[in-house]
């Protein structure tokens, strides 16, 4: 009868294989290959997330220079690269954002926006279930991730954007690995 033997390394006890006693087997190469670069990525993303990509990348420059001018324009060195790629992203938000509303301004004031429905809550709370719960009624709109980074320029960007980003975005909360 088998019987899962003692686990080598983390990688192969979330498989479960169970192995004769007595024997350690290293899982196949294809998926132990695959896993590995899976955790490779996931460091990339979250190395990306903690010290050079911002919410704030979407934001425009007069929005980036007003958050700047309330901090008195001190940026702690080790954000150095963090700002520098913020205000490259605001300037070419800000482009994006002129060219957005030339092309539906005229649509965007014609929207009609009923009041807004907030979801408040401390953190492991259930704010995410009770969100994911509206968002399945057809009465409620909400904005995707992208939407909310990007609102000055989603309509534009948004299927561009979501692809590139897509790869750089991590699937996972780290703090408690709920789906994004």
């Amino acid at each position: 009868m088998a019987r899962p033997a003692r686990e080598f390394n983390s990688l192969h006890r979330f498989r479960g294989h169970p192995v004769r006693a007595g024997r350690r087997r290293r899982p196949s190469a294809p998926w132990y290959l695959a896993a590995v670069a899976a955790s490779v990525l996931d460091r990339f993303r979250l190395g990306l997330s903690r010290w050079l990509l911002s919410p704030l990348q979407g934001t425009t420059l007069p929005v980036w220079r007003r958050a700047l001018a309330d901090n008195r324009w001190s940026v702690a060195p080790r954000f150095w690269p963090r700002a520098a790629l913020t205000t490259l992203s605001a300037a070419l938000n800000s482009r994006q954002a002129r060219r957005e509303r030339e092309r539906f301004g005229e649509r965007w004031e014609a929207v009609e926006v009923r009041a807004p429905l907030f979801v408040l809550g401390h953190y492991r709370s259930g704010t995410t279930h009770l969100h994911n719960l509206l968002a399945a009624d057809g009465r409620f709109a909400f904005p995707d991730n992208y939407q909310a980074n990007f609102p000055e320029t989603f309509l534009t960007t948004e299927s561009g954007g979501k692809r590139l980003g897509a790869f750089f975005t991590m699937r996972k909360r780290p703090h408690d690995n709920v789906a994004l």
